[in-house]
């Protein structure tokens, strides 16, 4: 965590420093959830799971209505994968992954001090950690995924959200979707440990997979320049 946390603040001031003087500029924190999903090829049997999110906000005045708003945060991905009709080569479990990653969104605000808003733009993520939990002949093993998976995710995301004044400050709260444009499956050989380790092959072909969730957040905004 101490990484992430270095790393939000290393976007955080490079944006400080880019800030057009010209327009209101907000610097914030959000937090909320991912209702994480995966789209694995030829395999619906994925059900989602819930896992946090957390972050910084900037948002870059453009126009009067127009913002650039960049979302650098920490947020955990995965889905409850169902086993397949061979549970020795496909067996079921849960797959973890976590990831910074930076939005980087077109906001369109209608309204002045309550203001619902629009937003659209892509996403990349570097991704810190991925972990699979398998459950094979009635044991559960575990496994280092990182060897096996590619380490930048991009995507899209959309959605909406409604800006509304606290005091001097700004809350909002926002609902977007994000979907994975990359197979994040580079294929190879894992280790599962447990009572008895078991070795578990993937296909980049065969075992694609890309992310995809529903992020539900929150958050405050701070002015950081002239209106």
């Amino acid at each position: 965590m101490r990484i992430v946390w270095r790393s939000f603040g290393l976007v955080g001031l490079a944006c400080c420093l880019v800030l057009p003087a010209s327009a209101e500029n907000r610097f914030g924190v959000v937090a909320g959830v991912n209702f994480a999903d995966l789209d694995i090829n030829d395999d619906p049997n994925v059900t989602t799971l819930t896992r946090p999110a957390i972050g910084a906000v900037v948002d870059i005045g453009l126009g009067e209505h127009l913002d650039l708003r960049l979302e650098p945060m920490y947020l955990r991905k995965g889905g409850e994968l169902e086993p397949g009709a061979n549970r020795s080569s496909d067996p079921g479990g849960r797959f973890f992954s976590s990831f910074l990653e930076l939005p980087v969104l077109l906001k369109i605000s209608f309204g002045e001090r309550v203001a619902p808003y629009l937003l659209i733009g892509p996403t990349i993520g570097l991704r810190l950690g991925a972990d699979l939990e398998a459950d094979v002949a009635g044991l559960t093993l575990s496994a280092d995924m990182k060897g096996v998976t590619e380490p930048i995710d991009l995507g899209v995301a959309f959605g909406a959200g409604v800006s509304f004044p606290v005091g001097p400050s700004s809350g909002f709260v926002e609902c977007r979707y994000s979907i994975g444009l990359s197979n994040r499956m580079k294929g190879g050989r894992v280790t599962a440990e447990g009572p008895i380790p078991v070795f578990l092959e993937f296909e980049k072909a065969e075992g694609e997979y890309k992310n995809k969730g529903l992020q539900i957040l929150a958050g405050m905004t701070f002015r950081l320049g002239p209106s």
